[in-house]
């Protein structure tokens, strides 16, 4: 299931309609490149600053921590890739939410709409690790020098995955 929402949003019409638009080719393309299960994703297209604030509360919810933990967080480093400052998806309560700031993405919109469910896909298929490395995280509960270093391997694994992979479809779009 999609939802595709705006939060703190304006303008930028003429983008979200071409994201709406394009996303369930862009999904489609992306499960035929990588089987497994596409969690329920709710897209969210907002500000930077929107980008980080419903970030936050997704993935305190999702890991089920108190708001205080997570009101004051910001998406940074550990929490989505460093060099895609524009996009993110996050575990949700719900699934996965793939955040995008439409204004800073829209130079790139086709790769980071290919790119994203990638990361769906993968959040879905290791959701315990995701929850074990968010609690981490927010100092709620450590993990052992060996699991963090596999919870760093893994990642690193899924963005050159989802590099690739966005790569490849980066032309049937």
């Amino acid at each position: 299931m999609r939802e595709i929402v705006t939060h703190r949003l304006s303008g930028h019409r003429d983008a979200v309609r071409y994201i709406r638009d394009t996303v369930p080719e862009a999904v489609r393309l992306v499960r035929q490149a990588k089987s497994g299960p596409m969690p329920r994703t709710r897209w969210v297209l907002t500000t930077l600053d929107g980008l980080h604030e419903v970030g936050a509360e997704s993935i305190g919810r999702a890991v089920g921590v108190p708001r205080s933990v997570w009101e004051n967080d910001t998406l940074h480093g550990e929490h989505g890739p460093s060099d895609r400052p524009y996009a993110y998806t996050v575990i949700a309560p719900h699934g996965v939410d793939i955040l995008i700031a439409v204004r800073e993405a829209l130079d790139v919109l086709d790769g980071v709409l290919v790119h994203e469910p990638v990361h769906a896909l993968q959040i879905g298929r290791a959701r315990r690790d995701e929850t074990a490395f968010m609690l981490h995280e927010y100092g709620v509960h450590p993990l052992s020098a060996w699991q963090l270093r596999r919870a760093h391997q893994r990642r690193r694994h899924d963005e050159a995955e989802a590099q690739r992979i966005e790569h490849r479809l980066l032309a049937r779009l």
